[in-house]
């Protein structure tokens, strides 16, 4: 027929969904795929397409629970990116849109645990934005309300191991605030009830991946603090329990950069507590192990800045073992390694705290590894740090290391 609506009809049928659902699927599958390659470029366009492809079937069916969701899941995956990316703004932006959908929904069905969870996935994401910039209070209020519908959902269906998951991620989150403000007891309850509820969920099903790699994760937290308080023996056997576990998880998966990157990072911190212990040979050989894996992971992905920051990382603990080992030359070339990778990535991101206190840390190392060239070293630590006050990027602690730093200087002119 020729009538108006017929033809109006016709103009706005709404394209084939089934169709459009999976190519959908598989743009978000591609994205997740180059992620876990640490392809963030890639999975970024994966992403953008999932994400207009998403927001095109919400505008044709805006009450729909499904779409509403599929919405919520592509916002939060090209968030995961901008914040791999070193983007926190526009991470922000998508974690937070996705945020408001799912408080939408819980409002309209509260009952709903699927969307209840969901909202508790968003208040995390939220969260770690916040702690990459180093808002702590606005993380700990989203990480605090996360943590009790995660809390309500278990009390609700103890068995249901997924949510038991999400709730020592929870535990994690907590825990990390508390530790970033100093209060390691109150992190290691937090960290400890985590690890207890992981080590169930490997009982249960101990070739479950991903749980398995969780409870690595777990011991690390737990090894952190019980160094930060001086119970090295107690550190030393978590974190070797974990590097025993990602060993074991790269020999299974030797292509899989994420797991490998893992396992660098726990070769560094069996490398810390070694050095803490006075074993040096021991702890040059866990970092040059790790220095190795994390070169490579680097070459693999240039674009990837928190594994290039990895890398400066590890170049400072190799640099530290040296000077402990009286050699200089040695340390001095590891440190200034460590400081060119942190001046370049600078140069992307001038407004990042934690890399510019990372290049005031390597200055700081380059001046006591080199005494014949000191107070040109000092007068550079005062300058990198007198810029980060200008920024007001500057941590209370740096301030009075400010204060030491300017002394140096003085005492290396005399």
């Amino acid at each position: 027929s020729n009538s108006p609506s017929a033809g109006s009809q016709r103009e706005s049928a709404p394209i084939d969904q089934g169709g459009v659902k999976a190519t959908l699927t598989v743009l978000v599958e591609i994205g997740d795929i180059k992620v876990a390659q640490g392809q963030l470029e890639t999975a970024h366009d994966a992403y953008t397409a999932s994400l207009d492809i998403a927001r095109k079937l919400v505008g044709q069916d805006p009450v729909s629970p499904e779409l509403a969701l599929n919405l919520s899941l592509s916002l939060d995956r090209i968030g995961g990116v901008w914040q791999a990316q070193n983007k926190p703004d526009a991470a922000l932006d998508a974690y937070i849109e996705s945020l408001e959908i799912r408080r939408t929904h819980v409002a309209k069905s509260p009952g709903d645990a699927r969307w209840a969870r969901e909202l508790s996935i968003s208040l995390d994401n939220v969260g770690d934005v916040r702690v990459s910039q180093g808002l702590l209070e606005d993380a700990f209020d989203t990480y605090t309300e996360s943590l009790e519908i995660r809390r309500a959902l278990v009390a609700q269906n103890p068995g249901n191991a997924g949510w038991a998951r999400d709730l020592s991620g929870s535990l994690d989150n907590i825990g990390h605030v508390w530790r970033n403000q100093g209060m390691l007891d109150i992190a290691l309850d937090a960290y400890a009830e985590s690890l207890e509820i992981r080590r169930t969920l490997v009982a249960r099903s101990p070739e479950n991946v991903d749980w398995t790699h969780n409870l690595s994760v777990s011991l690390d937290n737990v090894g952190y603090i019980q160094r930060g308080q001086g119970v090295l023996d107690a550190a030393l056997d978590a974190y070797t329990e974990s590097l025993e576990i990602r060993r074991s998880l790269v020999a299974e998966s030797p292509g899989n950069a994420r797991l490998a990157r893992q396992l660098s990072m726990s070769l560094d911190e069996v490398g810390d507590v070694r050095r803490d212990q006075g074993l040096l040979d021991a702890a040059l050989d866990a970092y040059s192990e790790s220095l190795e894996i994390r070169r490579t992971l680097v070459t693999a992905n240039p674009g990837n800045a928190e594994w290039t920051f990895n890398l400066s990382v590890n170049l400072g603990g190799v640099g530290l073992v040296r000077r402990d080992q009286g050699q200089l030359d040695a340390a001095l070339e590891a440190f200034t390694e460590s400081l060119e990778i942190r001046r370049a990535l600078i140069a992307q991101s001038p407004e990042n705290a934690r890399w510019a206190h990372a290049i005031s840390v390597s200055l700081v190392q380059i001046a006591e590894s080199d005494p014949a060239n000191a107070a040109d070293h000092w007068t550079a630590v005062v300058a990198q740090m007198e810029d980060m006050e200008a920024n007001g990027i500057l941590s209370r602690g740096d301030r009075q290391f400010l204060e030491t730093a300017r002394r140096n200087l003085v005492a290396a002119r005399e």
